[in-house]
């Protein structure tokens, strides 16, 4: 690849494909050469003391997730998750960003982004066999932003999971630190029924993502 590639080769250009396949290959490279990646992740299950419509009581805090009022009453635990890539990736990204290296930059990012739904997919599988040993149904994984549960939500979820021992944390604006960090809640009960779709099933940018599965 040259020294700089600032400018992103168009989808339909010639060579465009190979391009992207040789950064990608440098990306990856980069990302284990480096040990960019430190993935840690939380998680904490807390009885539901109190369900009413969208308001749930569960441990020290208070959630409103409209996405669950429908099944309330089903509801007797929620687990609060998070996970991160840690800070590294995103230093690097944008190192390669002021050195103009664009493309580089951008196919580092998405391995990043994929590294990271992967890790949060892992933590709901770790919450579903948990939930099983107990007896338990585990419903969707659902994360603030999304439809069914408002992004000032988040930093509740992140106080549950006790995120802070992992050093995941969030801005006033809403923006999670590590940049490459994610953080959801998971209903519990005996009487839930199976979740329909996946966690990019319920994503507002689910119709145009080039990194969720096809």
């Amino acid at each position: 690849m040259p020294a700089g590639d600032a400018v992103h080769p168009r989808a339909g250009a010639p060579g465009a494909v190979a391009a992207r396949d040789r950064a990608r290959r440098e990306a990856l490279a980069l990302a284990v050469g480096e040990a960019l990646v430190a993935p840690a992740s939380a998680h904490r299950v807390w009885p539901v003391r109190s369900a009413c419509g969208a308001r749930f009581e569960a441990g020290p805090g208070v959630l409103e997730i409209p996405a669950l009022a429908g099944c309330a009453g089903a509801i007797e635990a929620l687990a609060a998750c998070a996970c991160s890539l840690g800070p590294r990736l995103e230093a690097r990204v944008a190192s390669l960003f002021r050195a103009h290296r664009a493309l580089l930059a951008l196919e580092l990012d998405a391995l990043g982004t994929a590294w990271l739904f992967a890790l949060a997919e892992r933590l709901t599988a770790c919450i579903r066999r948990e939930a099983r040993r107990a007896g338990l149904r585990a419903g969707a994984a659902l994360n603030p932003g999304d439809v069914g549960i408002a992004l000032g939500e988040q930093r509740r979820v992140l106080a549950l999971a006790q995120a802070a021992s992992h050093a995941i944390t969030a801005t006033p604006q809403g923006m999670l630190r590590p940049a490459k960090s994610l953080c959801f809640v998971v209903a519990l009960g005996r009487a839930l029924t199976a979740p329909a779709g996946g966690r990019c099933a319920r994503c507002r940018a689910h119709a145009r993502c080039s990194v969720r599965p096809a």
